[in-house]
This record gives structure tokens, C-alpha cells and sequence, in this order.
């Protein structure tokens, strides 16, 4: 389990930056499997107007978070899938190559999963890249992994004991996780009836659904759909500029809890290709707030901007040490974790 001596990390969509590149035989945004090319890669802010909406480019104007708010007040949630879908593509083609036992096991991310594991990983990304890796590493699994009890379901031939072991690793989801959604209503009898009814919990559990990617967390599998089913577009806080209200998710704040005593006692906070954008304000100030409360609270910005950043930020939070590491993640990787 993580010590008050170990950092804790803040991944953003940066840290996802260099694992296409990792992957193997690559072209353009495409890795091959076999001789078949696949178009696949984790999706960054500038990639997303193409993506979701087939724009070249974004209007002085117009910001890629009003796009999103907008198709969902007309109720379009195409351009949120095809988002959620570009993520679990890659990790489905990419993580596999990546892992220890993967085609391509001397890459970063390795080599930082290995060096941290039994840390804590806090993350505004909806992908799965961090707790498959730590799966990998056996620091990880799905039943209690993301920082509170989850109802998982196993594969037939697999030990039960896995559910007895406890995760060294949290990777604490402050968005929502593509593969977790709330099981908010149990079917219950009146007393002397017959009938069962449909009642809402007083409090949701979580159920562990991993979609697409369920391979990737053997011996876990999904659990068949029941009255509370949530389909995948509708597990995460969307990309829009008030998040506020998707904020108060049972979910999220659920994680957000457990995040809290974490931030309050870790050695440091090492933000990794996070951004800190301010649309995101309401997101990261809780995060910075119970930082704020442990003893010492000190933050390793890496990022290929991180000196503008840290300046921005030592302004808006003077009461937090802002240390800047500017290099991409395969960078600060290679000169040996500086600042963690």
C-alpha cells in the first residue's frame, strides 16, 4: 500500500501522449495488427474537433467544450461517442503491446508503472491505460481498485481467490470511468406480497463493466445488464464547460472521498500532462484544496509548458509549492522521474 513518503499522481490526456508511438509498426495515427492497418491513438484536445465533428478547425469563436454542450441540448450524442469509442479502441489495441508480457515491453510507461506501483493514481481521463497496467503488475483489481467496493464478476475457469486480494494502487476516476456505472434501483417485495417492485437504493453500489475491453481485465468479466443498466456515453462527466452539476454524481463523489485523505497526507502531487484548464476550474480545485491541507503541499507540473503553467498557478494557489518539469512524459521518464 501507498506510504505518506510516496507521491500521489494527477494523469491528464498528456500523459497519454507518447503510447501510440510505443505501440509497434506505426503510420500517420494508424498501428498494424498483422499486416491489417488500424486507424487508433488517444485522442488530444486539438485531435477532437476532427474527431467528434469533422471540423479541420475551430472558429475563433467556438471552443471544442460549447461543441459538446451543444450537441447535447439537441440531444446528439454522437460526437461523445465517437470520443468514449476512440478511447476504448486504444486501449484495446494499444495497452496490450505496452504491458510487461505485451510486444513492446521497453516503453515509459512500463518503466513508470513498475517504479510506482503500490502509489496512488488520481485521473480526469476516461480511459483504462492505468489500472490495466497495474493489473498487469498485480498492484491493481477491479473489486476495490478504484478506491471503493465494486461488484465485479469472473470468468468461469478463474481462482476466486483474486476477490480476497486488496489493491496496493487506487486509480481514482474524478470524471467517471468508461467501464463503472452505479446500480441505483433494486427489485424488492412488500411485505406478505408477491410482486416485486422496482425501488431506487437509498445508497448505489457500482458495477464493474468493462465493455468492449473486457479481455483486457481477465480473469474479471462484465456483468450482465440489469434494471440499472447506464450506457457507456452516460458514465463520465462530459467535456463541457459547466461540469458543476455532472459533479455531483454519486460516483464522483464517492471518488472524490477517497481522493481526499490521500491528498492530505501524500509527499507530493506530480501532475502529468494535465493542463489545469480553467473551463475545468471546479474539477481541480477540490483536488488542490485537500492538497492544500497536508503538511507540506508541493506540485511537480510535467508538461511541455509547465514553467507558463506553474507561474498561473502559483498566483491562483500561492499557498502550494509549484515546481515546473517541462518535458513530454516519455522525457521526464528518460531523465528518471524528477520532482517524484
Amino acid at each position: 500500500m501507498c506510504k505518506v513518503s510516496d507521491p500521489v499522481f494527477l494523469l491528464g490526456a498528456g500523459f497519454n501522449r507518447d503510447a501510440r508511438r510505443h505501440a509497434g509498426r506505426i503510420q500517420g495515427q494508424s498501428i498494424y495488427v498483422g499486416e491489417f492497418e488500424i486507424e487508433c491513438g488517444y485522442p488530444l484536445a486539438e485531435d477532437l474537433a476532427c474527431l467528434c465533428f469533422g471540423k479541420v478547425s475551430l472558429s475563433n469563436t467556438e471552443t471544442i467544450e460549447e461543441l459538446f454542450a451543444e450537441a447535447i441540448a439537441r440531444g446528439d450524442w454522437a460526437p461523445l461517442n465517437k470520443l468514449y469509442h476512440a478511447l476504448m479502441k486504444a486501449d484495446y489495441y494499444i495497452v496490450p503491446r505496452l504491458v510487461p508480457n505485451g510486444t513492446n515491453p521497453a516503453n515509459p510507461y512500463a518503466r513508470f508503472f513498475q517504479r510506482f506501483r503500490g502509489c496512488h493514481f488520481l485521473t480526469f481521463n476516461y480511459d483504462s491505460l492505468p489500472e490495466i497496467f497495474l493489473l498487469s503488475l498485480g498492484a491493481w483489481f477491479a473489486h476495490d481498485g478504484y478506491g471503493l467496493p465494486v461488484k465485479v464478476d469472473l470468468s468461469p475457469a478463474a481462482d476466486r481467490e483474486i476477490l480476497s486480494r486488496r489493491s496496493k494502487s487506487y486509480v481514482l476516476h474524478l470524471h467517471g470511468s468508461l467501464c463503472i456505472y452505479p446500480e441505483s434501483y433494486e427489485s424488492k417485495k412488500e411485505p406478505g406480497g408477491t410482486l416485486e417492485w422496482l425501488v431506487r437504493k437509498e445508497t448505489p453500489s457500482y458495477v464493474f463493466d468493462p465493455d468492449a475491453i473486457s479481455h483486457l481485465f481477465l480473469p474479471y468479466t462484465r456483468i450482465s445488464a440489469g434494471n440499472s443498466y447506464v450506457t457507456v456515453e452516460n458514465r463520465v462527466v462530459a467535456p463541457v464547460p459547466n461540469k458543476a452539476t455532472a459533479l455531483q454524481q454519486d460516483f464522483i463523489q464517492a471518488v472524490r472521498d477517497r481522493a481526499d485523505p490521500i491528498l492530505e497526507s501524500c509527499s507530493a502531487l506530480v501532475a502529468i500532462g494535465y493542463s489545469f484548464n480553467k473551463l475545468d476550474h471546479a474539477s481541480y480545485e477540490h483536488t488542490l484544496d485537500a492538497l492544500s491541507r497536508s503538511a507540506r503541499p508541493r506540485v511537480a507540473v510535467v508538461c511541455p509548458d509547465a514553467a507558463l503553467l506553474s507561474r498561473r498557478l502559483t498566483a491562483e494557489y500561492p499557498g502550494i509549492h509549484w515546481e515546473p518539469r517541462e518535458a513530454t512524459f516519455e522525457g521526464w521518464v528518460d531523465a528518471d522521474f524528477p520532482g517524484a
